[in-house]
């Protein structure tokens, strides 16, 4: 009976730790946000008034990206990054997406730059873009090699 209850015991032990843990892990990744050096003064109704470059990006991996000038050549590595694009009216920057970029309707005339991962890193060099908006999850071991070639990925999650 004693040893019984010291199961009982112990079971709901692991069971709080395992659940403490889950709520620290939501808690932390969802303050990961990437953040842009612009203070609020800077802002009016949602727009800069004033562009100041260069402007410094924390990225979801925690490296600053740095953007020298207003970009005009933007690929999207995933579905939502590209909808993101659209969200902030840089549909006509967007020089390269993905196979599975297929929203909203305009995305069916940009340039296809093949599948989420692997990403064939021959046809984004080619397209010489100022920044690559890249996702974390499948390509978070592909990053690397983006900025060994010299481009700017930021990376989002």
């Amino acid at each position: 009976m004693i040893r019984k209850n010291k199961i009982i015991i112990l079971i709901g032990i692991v069971i709080i730790i395992g659940v403490s843990l889950i709520f620290y892990n939501i808690q932390n990744k969802s303050s990961k946000s990437p953040k842009i050096s612009i203070s609020e003064e800077e802002r009016e109704f949602g727009k800069i008034k004033e562009d100041k470059r260069p402007l410094t990006i924390i990225d979801d991996t925690g490296t600053a990206v740095t953007i020298p000038q207003e970009p005009q050549r933007i690929i999207s590595t995933a579905p939502s990054n590209t909808e993101i694009l659209f969200y902030l009216g840089l549909q006509e920057k967007i020089v390269g997406i993905t196979n599975y970029c297929n929203f909203p309707e305009e995305t069916k005339n940009i340039e296809k730059i093949g599948e989420i991962s692997p990403l064939n890193f021959e046809k984004i060099v080619s397209l010489k873009p100022d920044f690559i908006l890249a996702y974390a999850g499948f390509q978070l071991k592909e990053i690397p090699r983006l900025r060994e070639l010299g481009l700017k990925a930021i990376v989002i999650e």
